[in-house]
């Protein structure tokens, strides 16, 4: 099974929170979609900003 830095735009440490608030997959977070994985990070991580949704937004894309 394909780990999320398997997709465009996500690196490391944006694996790791993503993981944090329990998506841990390519399938999750495609599942979740951009806007609804960036309010949950933004939860848990209130310094998230647009740049991050617009990473999430590519790596849905594949772009």
């Amino acid at each position: 099974m394909p780990d999320l830095t398997s997709m465009r735009n996500i690196g490391a440490e944006m694996a790791r929170k993503l993981a944090a608030v329990g998506i841990r997959t390519p399938e999750e977070l495609k599942e979740a979609g951009a806007k609804g994985a960036f309010f949950r990070l933004k939860t848990l991580y209130p310094s998230v900003c647009l740049v991050h949704l617009y990473a999430l937004e590519g790596a849905v894309r594949g772009v």
